[in-house]
């Protein structure tokens, strides 16, 4: 048990336990909510669960509670009773930019994903300047056919998060000139988690995993990325890349597979890149799609044609 653990253990026996206290704030919600938030904070889980949900039975509009609860629950890996806490506070008080935030990613974790852009949107309407909810609109909007609007909304998140994350930045940079690559890595992981949206970290990131050997990790920084912005050519193109020709590890079928569907993705950007058509092709002929590989080739043919 770390120091801060013990410390707060012992601050709740003092609360609790050797202070006097009288029967009626024994009962209170105060009290409830009191000894949760600490139990909380000493990772006491399941205490926690039973003092927050005591402290919601006795003021129903206390959602604080609920959120505390909901957060304790994703801990654990229920996402279902998150959820239910989260619309329990959101019926108290609608008003809460980050719990939108949070509903609408466990709408998309189940696959409602109207819900969770109505509660992403809304997020949004609160507080213009969100960055995780400006940041999860973004691949929305890519999926209805509005990269407009999707620009609009990564060019907010990453002005959001640019004070926090640009120090970080410089410095990894700075650690990267002095040939320290665990020190640059560590600093630009930093940098991502105070700023999702900063695409310097990722590609960073991406290439001093790569040319340390490092190819899964590669894969995972840029896979992140193009989940926030599926739009995002040069990263699609070095994943595809990536998956084809690096020694990644687990079956290679299904790795060709991604790739494949990397170079379709940014082929829908460029349809006339011959280096993307040409590798397409063969990735084709791999896997056995003699007909789709041949259909390719024409493509790039033709493509050749219109340029000379």
């Amino acid at each position: 048990m770390s120091i801060i653990k013990i410390s707060v253990f012992f601050i709740i026996i003092q609360i609790f336990f050797i202070l006097p206290s009288t029967a009626q704030e024994s009962r209170s919600w105060q009290y409830f909510y009191t000894r949760g938030m600490l139990q909380f904070k000493a990772e006491m889980y399941d205490y926690a669960i039973h003092s927050m949900t005591r402290a919601l039975e006795l003021n129903p509009e206390l959602y604080r509670a609920a959120n505390c609860l909901a957060d304790i629950y994703l801990l654990k890996g229920k996402q279902l009773q998150s959820l239910q806490y989260l619309e329990t506070s959101l019926a108290i008080n609608d008003r809460q930019d980050e719990v939108h935030n949070k509903i609408g990613e466990l709408y998309e974790f189940f696959e409602d994903r109207e819900r969770s852009y109505h509660h992403f949107q809304r997020a949004v309407s609160l507080n213009p300047s969100h960055l995780m909810a400006n940041l999860n609109l973004v691949r929305f909007c890519i999926r209805k056919g509005d990269p407009v609007r999707a620009g609009m909304h990564f060019d907010i998140a990453v002005k959001s998060g640019r004070s926090l994350s640009e120090p970080l930045i410089i410095e990894a940079g700075a650690a990267e000139r002095r040939g320290d690559r665990p020190v640059a890595m560590g600093l630009y992981l930093q940098s991502l988690k105070a700023n999702p949206a900063e695409l310097r970290a990722y590609e960073r990131l991406f290439e001093l995993y790569r040319s340390t050997g490092s190819f899964g990790k590669a894969a995972a920084i840029m896979e992140r990325l193009v989940h926030f912005k599926p739009d995002y050519r040069p990263g699609l193109v070095k994943l595809g890349y990536l998956y084809y020709s690096d020694p990644l590890p687990g079956r290679r079928d299904r790795r060709l597979v991604r790739s494949i569907a990397c170079f379709r993705e940014a082929l829908k950007q460029d349809p006339g890149n011959q280096d993307y058509l040409f590798t397409l092709a063969a990735l084709y002929r791999l896997t056995g799609k003699q007909d789709e590989a041949e259909k390719t080739e024409a493509a790039m043919k033709a493509a050749r044609e219109l340029k000379k």
